[in-house]
């Protein structure tokens, strides 16, 4: 009779298709408004190598299986879950073919392999050896940005998780890990080792897990987050890359972490000890975009007026030169971390009022000679350039709504453009209500757009829930909203992105337009129409 841990040992092992590498290898920044949401119990201060992870989540699976007969009225089922043959959709006269996988070229390539091999032949043994209901999905922590590819859970009970990779960024990262310890820096930017090591740490840190493996299925690198109540210095360890080739280590370890969190079974500790010498990380990156309003051309692309006749009870805030940011004191912060999370834990963005803003903060922004500092509380959507969330100044119990756009990378250069384009709508609405074109507001009241640590902001005032669907609306709430479509087009705007989503209500009755990124300039030739009618018919 064979034991399930023999078995496993000889036939837990998946076909190897050729990896096919590009020179590109790239990963994402962390997020600076997640990071400040992991609790700092589970916020690693260090990655450090372990040379014995990936054996002794195979011994623990060893120890956890012990004698237990495998069943040989599954072998069949199970030895063509580990064949040479995966299965793919095709859109032929066939609903399924089975073919050999032969190539593995990118991050797609390399979810398709495990969603059609390694995962369906995990749940098999779970659901074989345990009766567990093991399933993977895709997921967003709560309360943040960080989405993860893979969310492994049993009967509901989060286990791990599985970050996919191309085999060009797990070739790149695998060369390139550390030899020793190193010092995790919990800021964006950074090569592409720091990257991986620290969106590791984040995932796991935020939800508070044990274990991530980061695979492209043909190699593989585990990672896991040690911390504890009476650790003062948690920290991630990682182990070399493994491949997947004619061995059934990847696959057991993976059994070993989920089997040894449902059965309680401790995994051998990783060691640590933060008095030894540390390696460093460079920190390279990309350059982010150097452009700001004055820098966008006027190809069609909508351009606001002088702010002149703006008034306010406040003085004008304006930021210093755009080049000088770096070397001058922040004028507003930001930060996604609980009030009591440690300072020393609390992830601040410093941010300077753009060249030309007009605007005023709220009176409750005010801190005495303190820096105005503004709490993100609740994640309320994403548009077009951003994520927008809930927020409240230091010491004040008024909500608004700040949308944190992502300025950093060359890549964002559009984002960027699209940001300081909301932005000059924002000011010429408010010249028009100032100056009684508008009777009424059409937009939230803007409080001000601030740029920094690659971050650009828009404070807003809070409207209600956006509308879903354009049946919500009665006639009457249909004139009210075509009102406001007619009054910007009034102005010379063409809003770009008129989609329910983009129609707020507002406590107490009425209606806003929000989300002006794609706005354009419009000049009517004439404007002669005399009675409304509804566009939603």
């Amino acid at each position: 009779m064979t034991k399930w841990r023999e078995f496993l040992v000889e036939h837990a092992k998946f076909p190897f298709p050729h990896p096919v590498e590009n020179k590109a290898a790239c990963s994402t920044d962390i997020s600076l408004e997640d990071v400040g949401r992991v609790d700092p119990k589970w916020r690693a201060k260090y990655a450090v190598p372990d040379e014995t992870l990936v054996q002794n989540l195979c011994r623990t699976l060893d120890n956890i299986l012990e004698d237990t007969i495998f069943p040989d009225d599954i072998r069949a089922d199970l030895l063509l879950k580990f064949g040479r043959h995966l299965q793919f959709l095709t859109f032929g006269p066939r609903e399924m073919e089975d073919r050999t996988w032969s190539t593995n070229r990118n991050e797609y390539e390399s979810r398709m392999i495990l969603d059609k091999g390694f995962f369906p032949a995990a749940a098999f043994c779970l659901e074989a050896y345990g009766g567990y209901l093991f399933t993977n999905t895709v997921e967003h922590v709560e309360r943040g940005l960080s989405k993860v590819d893979y969310l492994g859970m049993v009967d509901d009970k989060r286990v791990v998780l599985v970050e996919a990779k191309s085999p060009s960024v797990m070739k790149a990262v695998g060369d390139s890990l550390p030899e020793h310890t190193v010092e995790l820096n919990w800021t964006p930017g950074g090569d592409l080792v720091s990257r991986v090591l620290l969106k590791a740490a984040l995932y796991l840190g935020l939800r508070e897990m044990e274990w991530l493996f980061l695979t492209c299925h043909n190699s593989w690198i585990i990672c896991r987050l040690v911390s504890d109540n009476d650790n003062d210095n948690p920290f991630l360890a990682f182990s070399r890359i493994f491949s997947i080739e004619g061995s059934s280590q990847p696959f057991r370890a993976f059994m070993g972490a989920i089997l040894s969190v449902l059965n309680g079974v401790p995994v051998q500790a990783s060691e640590f000890h933060p008095a030894v010498a540390l390696d460093t990380i460079p920190e390279g990156g990309e350059g982010g975009p150097s452009s700001s309003p004055k820098d966008i051309d006027g190809s069609g692309e909508y351009r606001g007026r002088s702010t002149a006749n703006i008034s306010s009870t406040r003085p004008i805030t304006r930021s210093r030169a755009t080049a000088s940011h770096d070397a001058v004191e922040s004028e507003l912060m930001f930060t996604l971390s609980f009030p009591h999370y440690p300072e020393s834990f609390q992830v601040w963005a410093h941010l300077h009022s753009l060249p030309n803003n007009a605007f005023a903060l709220p009176h409750c922004a005010e801190n005495g000679n303190e820096k105005r500092r503004l709490w993100l509380t609740r994640h309320i959507g994403s548009g077009s350039t951003g994520n927008v969330w809930e927020c409240h100044f230091d010491n004040g119990d008024d909500l608004f709504a700040i949308k944190v756009v992502k300025l950093r990378r060359l890549s964002d250069v559009e984002c960027q453009r699209r940001f300081y384009n909301e932005f000059e709508v924002y000011l010429s609405l408010e010249i028009a209500y100032q100056s009684g074109q508008l009777r009424d507001r059409i937009s939230p009241h803007c409080y001000g757009a601030f740029e920094g640590d690659g971050t650009g902001v828009l404070i807003l005032g809070l409207c209600g829930d956006t509308l879903k669907d354009w049946d919500e609306l009665n006639f009457s709430e249909q004139t009210q909203v075509y009102g406001l479509v007619w009054d910007l087009h009034r102005l010379g705007i063409i809003h770009g992105d008129l989609e329910p989503r983009n129609i707020a209500r507002v406590p107490g009755g009425g209606f806003r337009l929000i989300d002006f990124s794609e706005s354009v300039r419009h000049t009517c030739v004439e404007m002669s129409v005399r009675h409304m009618v509804t566009p939603f018919t």
